[in-house]
């Protein structure tokens, strides 16, 4: 008989690895349960997972094609985050990271369930197969993510990052010399550093010709707000739950009441 394979549904065992600690029972990480509003720890390799959530070739090409190719890319990343020296990616880097915003949005309950309500078919399919229709068909997603350039945040405070199950949110800052919001898309991709990805239109703002400069925070204050946005917009979009350190996972608990 053969054994059922678990399945990383949105978030993987890769972007939650940086925020595990080891247990003698493997790597594990601490979370807050945004239904019962309750912290737990489990293991990396089995929070977020439903049993054969994909059919085994999806499953492959989302480790291979997607996951593994931005590894080398994001330990340079970490080290950055560590030195804060100016730096640059191959364009090839560049858009596996566009990928992996890609595939992670599309991998997200909000977007299937907003296209299944605007088919007049999928609904007639099973659940398993409008999942590897909608991750199949990742062309009008992967060109959206094509529009930004990437840049990194590096956290200097001594509030860490919390990484949510639908990876990534949306942010807003303020392009004072334009007067103009500049809407973006923030990935934690560890608790000092996250992976951003800014419309092009802002690209002189932020980099110099193709040097990276990296954006910095060192007041804990603004860390929390990020958080605080993290925790909103998994609360509205996927309700699963937030990954992080047990200080800032239980600020978070406290603050879900009030959502």
């Amino acid at each position: 008989m053969s054994e059922v394979k678990n399945n990383h549904v949105q978030i993987s065992k890769f972007l939650m690895k940086p925020f595990a600690h080891p247990t003698k029972d493997g790597e594990k990480v601490y979370y807050l349960d945004l239904t019962t509003k309750e912290i737990h720890e489990e293991k990396i390799k089995k929070l977020g997972t439903e049993a054969e959530y994909y059919y085994p070739k999806t499953e492959e090409y989302l480790n291979k094609e997607v996951e593994s190719k931005v590894g080398d890319a994001f330990k340079v990343l970490k080290n950055v985050s560590k030195t804060m020296i100016p730096f640059q990616l191959t364009e090839t880097d560049i858009r596996n990271i566009q990928r992996l915003f890609a595939y992670a949005f599309l991998r997200g309950d909000e977007l299937k369930k907003a296209t299944i309500r605007s088919s007049t078919y999928l609904q007639f399919f099973s659940q398993k197969d409008q999942t590897e229709l909608i991750i199949n068909t990742p062309q009008h997603v992967i060109e959206y993510f094509s529009n930004f350039f990437f840049d990194i945040l590096i956290n200097k405070s001594v509030v860490n990052f919390v990484l949510p199950h639908s990876c990534m949110y949306g942010l807003v800052s303020v392009d004072k010399q334009n007067h103009k919001d500049i809407h973006y898309w923030c990935m934690p991709i560890s608790p000092k550093c996250c992976a951003l990805l800014i419309p092009k239109e802002h690209q002189n703002i932020f980099m110099n010709g193709n040097i990276i400069r990296g954006l910095y925070i060192d007041n804990d204050d603004e860390i929390r707000q990020h958080n605080d946005i993290a925790l909103e917009s998994e609360n509205t979009f996927s309700k699963k739950f937030i990954v992080g350190d047990k200080s800032e996972l239980k600020r978070l608990s406290i603050m879900l009441d009030e959502l």
